[in-house]
Order: structure tokens, then C-alpha cells, then sequence
């Protein structure tokens, strides 16, 4: 006689996961750089870096680094009061000065950039760090009369050169110092700054030299000598950086590839070996060697690390049309950042500069450069290449889970991190506002701090949406969802953007080396269910269902239909358990064995018994009552026969918690009590 035996099983835990999941009143942000007396280089940098991203001011150069630095030491509580215009010590009547009409055209802007309104401000308010960068980079504009909207490179009017300014720094903030002690103590900060070493996760960094006739050999030793000055900075090897040159002119001269070095003094050497060749320029040529041969599979590019390019020329290619068509290549692939240096005075006046605005990444405000000599290289430039490619922000993609009854046919590959004392690593990922995905961050080895935003690109202790200490042994996941990304990302169309900052600070419970696997999973199914043949006996099956992720539900879409059909060997019957079952509502009264009904708008899983030769059915029926079980143990079945078909119907989106695992064994027979 066949029949459904409901019996439990005990709940299966994994250890130290956990799921985060904002609901209807998503927790507040936290942004350091709106809370009064906070200092320190990471609220600086988040400070700098959000007005960065408005591109409502041309490019600082450095000047509110390097005036944090000497002002105040990024406020150190030393050397810095509550009363003296925040870390950047910017003085009452200069902060004055920065409400003046000429410059309307910059904070006319901010309230919708910042909610700030620059008429109303106090003084006191430059306790904010924000206000106080804010207020910094007014009267720097209003110093050099940006406003009026006449700039003499693509980049604003600020020069690169250090000394220069320390003088338009002594000027803008009316500092009584002589101009020597001034030009003296801001180029000790810039020194300082620029001499840290790099302490990220790793970075691709390509440098795209023009090495043409115009350029000439005295100018293409300066090129060398700013691209090993960069290289210095940063630890060298397959583990921790990696470096290419692309030299061209009328075409393109040998490559150094990413993984043709794995120490630093080879690759210096190396650069310094550079040939100057003279020639055409042929930008095209270089823009598609970087494309096509440094960051190509099977050249030691590496997968979930940040890819940058600098290409560095003086003029206009020979070629616009092909050189136009290599740079639109290049963008497609939205994890190349491409910075475009144009160097010489001449720059903005000709047809070059639309060229070089082509040939950079958007945005332009932050990727377009021009150097009026090739001595600026080494100066200002320097220092902004150093924090631009080690801070660097990678890019992952979100694969969608197919769900296939196997479990895992493609599943993303997790991104290995790992992170020295002190180290950082960024990333972002784009993701549709109406799908659900989910970031997970496996701890390996030591612990950090995992920052995660849908507002800022470089999370950290100063910004973030939310944040978790991650440690060995210890998994995160933390899922988005259609509202949660409304309420953080408001203002996002069709895709947001979800970044993730990872800092293994010192003296995190640990100042040794911490390392992670970092997953971004989609919930998008391409497929679900399948035809499983079990063909050995006593060998349990695991067949993950929608929403169970390598040990982590995840949740589910709506209007899910998954169909699996297992096949056991002749004279088996197949016994049906969970290790993990939550489906939306589910609710299984144990004390009777008997299971509830299913209400209409309930997700239900099916599952049925076809006895050989038996034209009978029976049909188990595990379903939503928009009740779950207090208790922690999984309905188990047994079948009638060899085959069962089980069916899975959702009607609404799941959050995190829910879904299931199936495994399942084919027992003998003789084993099976009629």
C-alpha cells in the first residue's frame, strides 16, 4: 500500500552566518562628515571625495590634501580646537569671503548635492568636516577667480606645482607666514603624503606612452621617471600589484605586461629600458593593445581587482576616427578606468582636447587631465596618480543563479581579498532596483571591517550605509532589495550601484594579514528543476532549491515555478528530507503530523509519490499560512515507489531566510515498512 509517511528532522545550523536585511525602516546611514570635531585621513578623503563626485568644482590637485596635512594634520586633536574653521582651519573672514555672490555659481548648487545651505552656514558649522573642506575649496576658487569661467587648462586653473601652490595657499587663506615658511611646510606635507606606501588589495595599472617625434628624448626620460615614481609607491608582484607599459608611435613598441614582472626593481629596471623611438602617434594602436593584449585573459589580469590606464600624450593622433572608435571599445568595458593626460599648454585650444575628453572615462571632471610641462609630472600629478590607482575602485558583475536541481552549474566564482595590516580594498557593483541580490563576504583569515553604501564609492568608517566586522570562519550576507534600494538609492534609475569598502585596521583585535571571499549572487533564475537520476542506492542526493546559496538562504522571486522529477533504481523508494525548509508562511503542525492548508496567495512545494504499475497517487502538500513554525525541525518524507515528482510554485518576493534544500536517497525495498 503506498503512502507519505511525515516525520522531522532536526535543523541543520551553519555556523557564524549571518543574513542582514533591511526592512520597511532601513536603519540611518552614517556619514562622519557631517558630525562635529571628526578627524582623521578617512573623513578628509571621504570629505574630498564626495565633493569630487559633484564635479561642481574643476580638479583641486591635491591642494585640500596637502592643506589638511599642513593645516592640521587631518585634524589631529593636538594641534586643532573646536574654534579655529574645522581641519582645514579656514579663519572667520575668510570664511566670510566665501559667501560672496561671484561665488554662487559653486554653492548654488549645494543643497542639492550636499542639503546644504552655503547662506545660511555659521562659522561654527565648519566643525563638520564637510563644511570645513567645503569652505577650503570656496576660497581657493575664489582666490584664482575659477568662476569667471576662463580656464586656461581642461582641468581648472590650479597648477600642478607644489610651490605654486603654497603661494595661492598663503593667499586664500591669509596666512601671515612668510612665503617661505608657507612654500616650506606644504611641500613637506606633499612629500609626506606622497612617500606612504600603497596598502591596497592589489590594482591593474597600465601606463599608455606616447613616444612619438613631438615628444622628444628629454620629455620621454621625464615620462620614465614619473611612471617608475609611481611604481615606487606600491608593492609590486602577482599577489599584490601589477604593472604594464604600452609604448607606441606610429605603432606599438614592445609591451610590458602585467605579469612580465614580479618584483619592483625588475620592473623599474625594466621601464627605465624603455626605448625613445619617435614616430607618428598612433594613438589607436596603443588604446587597442591595452584592450586587447594587457588586460586580455591569459596576461595576468585578475578577476575583481581594479583596472586603471593612464595614457599619457602631446598631441593629436593621425588617425581620430580609429582612435575614437578604440576608445569606445575600451568604455564598453565598464571595469577599465582610462585617465587622459594631455601635456602641453596648447592643449585646450586645438581639436586635441575633444580627443583626449574622448579618449577618458566619464566622468570626464575626474579622469581629464592636462599638464602644462612634462616637469609637472613629478610634481602635484605625481601624488594624484598614487591615490587614484591605490584607492582604486573594482568592479564586479552580478551573475544570475540557474537553478538547475544540481545546485551550483553556474554559480559566480568568489573574489579572493586579501589585505595586509592597514590595508583597503574597494568595489562596486551595479544591480537592477527591482531584482534581488546579494553581497556575501566569507572570512578566511584574521578580521576586518566590511563598509557597504549605495550612495558613496569608497565606503568606510566615515561613510556607509551599513557595516559589519568580518572574521575567520565568519559569513556575511547582506541582502538588497527592491525597497530597501529605493529608500538608500532613491534617485537610481533601472540600476543602482552598491559599493563595499574592506579596511583591516590596526589593532582590529588583530594586526595581521586578513583575507575573504567576496560573492555577488543575483536573484534572477534562468531556469529551475530538472530530471535527477539517482542511479546508487544509500547515497544521499543534495538538490538545492531557488533561494538556498552555498549554505545561506537567500530568498526567492515571485512567480517561481520549479519542477524536479527523481528517477530511483528499480525496488527503491526514495526518502525526501530537508536541511533547511522556510518557505513564505510555511507552517507544519508536528504534534499531528498532519500538514496545513494552503491559503491562495501561499508559495507551495508539491510533492508526489507514482507507484510502478499502480495507476494510484498520493500528493504531499507543504505550504504558506502566513505562520511560521516555532519549532526548528524540517518535514522529511518517504514514497510510494522510485519516482517522485516534486513541483515549487511561489506567489510573492521572499526576503532573506527563505528557502529550501532537498536531499534525497534511494533505500531498497526491503527497507521500506508497508
Amino acid at each position: 500500500m503506498g503512502f507519505f509517511r511525515v516525520a522531522s528532522m532536526a535543523l541543520v545550523a551553519l555556523v557564524a552566518v549571518t543574513i542582514r536585511f533591511v526592512g520597511a525602516q532601513p536603519s540611518p546611514s552614517t556619514d562622519g562628515t557631517l558630525e562635529p570635531h571628526e578627524s582623521g585621513i578617512e573623513v578628509v578623503l571621504a570629505s574630498i571625495e564626495k565633493i569630487d563626485a559633484t564635479c561642481i568644482f574643476r580638479k583641486d590637485k591635491q591642494m585640500l590634501r596637502n592643506i589638511a596635512q599642513a593645516e592640521s594634520n587631518n585634524g589631529d586633536k593636538n594641534s586643532v580646537t573646536s574654534s579655529v574653521g574645522g581641519i582645514w582651519r579656514v579663519s572667520q573672514s575668510v570664511f566670510a569671503a566665501t559667501k560672496s555672490a561671484s561665488l554662487s555659481v559653486y554653492f548654488s548648487r549645494f543643497p542639492g548635492a550636499f542639503g546644504i545651505n552655503w547662506n545660511t552656514a555659521t562659522w561654527q558649522d565648519l566643525d563638520k568636516p564637510l563644511y570645513s573642506a567645503l569652505a577650503a575649496r570656496l576660497a581657493i576658487a575664489l582666490q584664482q577667480q575659477e568662476f569667471l569661467n576662463t580656464p586656461t587648462s581642461l582641468d581648472g586653473k590650479l597648477p600642478w606645482s607644489v610651490t605654486a601652490q603654497s603661494a595661492i595657499w598663503k593667499a586664500a587663506f591669509q596666512k601671515p607666514e612668510s612665503a617661505s615658511a608657507l612654500q616650506s611646510l606644504y611641500v613637506a606635507a606633499a612629500q609626506l603624503i606622497r612617500s606612504a606606501v600603497c596598502n591596497s588589495a592589489g590594482v591593474e595599472i597600465a601606463f599608455v606612452l606616447d613616444v612619438s617625434g613631438s615628444i622628444g628624448p628629454g620629455n620621454f626620460n621625464q615620462m620614465k621617471e614619473f611612471v617608475k615614481t609611481a611604481v615606487s609607491s606600491f608593492e609590486v608582484g602577482p599577489a599584490q600589484n601589477q604593472f604594464a607599459v604600452v609604448p607606441f608611435d606610429s605603432v606599438v613598441r614592445p609591451i610590458i605586461k602585467l605579469n612580465d614582472y614580479s618584483n619592483k626593481n625588475s620592473l623599474i629596471n625594466a621601464i627605465s629600458a624603455i626605448p625613445y623611438t619617435g614616430g607618428g602617434t598612433e594613438t589607436a594602436a596603443g588604446l587597442n593593445a591595452l584592450r586587447a593584449v594587457v588586460f586580455a585573459p591569459g596576461n595576468g589580469v585578475r578577476a575583481g581587482r581594479a583596472k586603471m590606464a593612464i595614457v599619457l600624450t602631446d598631441g593629436a593622433s593621425n588617425s581620430p576616427a580609429q582612435t575614437t572608435a578604440a576608445a569606445s571599445a575600451i568604455h564598453a568595458n565598464k571595469d577599465i578606468t582610462v585617465l587622459s593626460v594631455g601635456i602641453g599648454a596648447g592643449v585646450i585650444h586645438s581639436s586635441y582636447a575633444t580627443e583626449l575628453g574622448l579618449i577618458a572615462s566619464d566622468p570626464k571632471c575626474q579622469n581629464l587631465y592636462q599638464l602644462q610641462e612634462f616637469h609637472d609630472l613629478v610634481q602635484a600629478f605625481a601624488l594624484e596618480i598614487q591615490q587614484r590607482t591605490c584607492d582604486a575602485t573594482a568592479q564586479l558583475i552580478v551573475e544570475p543563479i540557474v537553478t538547475d536541481g544540481h545546485g551550483s552549474q553556474n554559480l559566480p566564482t568568489p573574489v579572493s581579498v586579501t589585505l595586509k595590516p592597514d590595508g583597503v580594498y574597494f568595489t562596486c557593483v551595479p544591480i537592477q532596483r527591482d531584482a534581488f541580490t546579494s553581497l556575501v563576504v566569507t572570512g578566511r583569515e584574521g578580521s576586518a571591517y566590511v563598509y557597504v553604501s549605495l550612495r558613496v564609492r569608497k565606503p568606510s568608517a566615515s561613510q556607509n550605509d551599513f557595516n559589519h566586522r568580518i572574521s575567520a570562519g565568519k559569513r556575511e550576507t547582506i541582502k538588497f532589495t527592491p525597497q530597501m534600494i529605493a529608500y538608500y538609492a532613491p534617485d537610481s534609475v533601472g540600476t543602482a550601484r552598491v559599493c563595499m569598502g574592506m579596511h583591516n585596521k590596526v589593532g582590529a583585535r588583530s594586526s595581521g594579514a586578513f583575507s575573504a571571499d567576496v560573492n555577488v549572487v543575483g536573484g534572477v533564475f534562468k531556469a529551475c528543476g530538472d530530471v535527477v537520476n539517482i542511479g546508487s542506492a544509500n547515497q544521499p542526493v543534495d538538490i538545492p532549491g531557488p533561494g538556498y546559496y552555498q549554505g545561506v538562504a537567500i530568498g526567492y522571486p515571485k512567480d517561481l515555478r520549479c519542477q524536479w522529477k527523481i528517477r530511483g533504481p528499480p525496488n527503491h523508494y526514495l526518502l525526501i528530507e530537508f536541511s533547511y525548509f522556510n518557505v513564505t508562511g510555511y507552517d507544519l503542525n508536528l504534534a499531528s503530523r498532519e500538514l496545513s492548508g494552503c491559503s491562495e496567495d501561499a508559495d507551495r512545494l508539491d510533492i508526489s509519490s507514482l507507484t510502478a504499475g499502480r495507476s494510484g497517487e498520493e500528493t504531499a502538500v507543504v505550504c504558506a499560512n502566513r505562520k511560521r513554525s516555532s519549532t526548528s525541525m524540517y518535514p522529511s518524507f518517504e514514497s510510494s515507489g522510485s519516482t517522485s515528482t516534486i513541483t515549487f510554485l511561489t506567489t510573492k518576493d521572499a526576503e532573506p531566510g527563505y528557502g529550501f534544500n532537498m536531499i534525497i536517497t534511494a533505500l531498497p525495498e526491503t527497507k521500506h515498512a508497508v
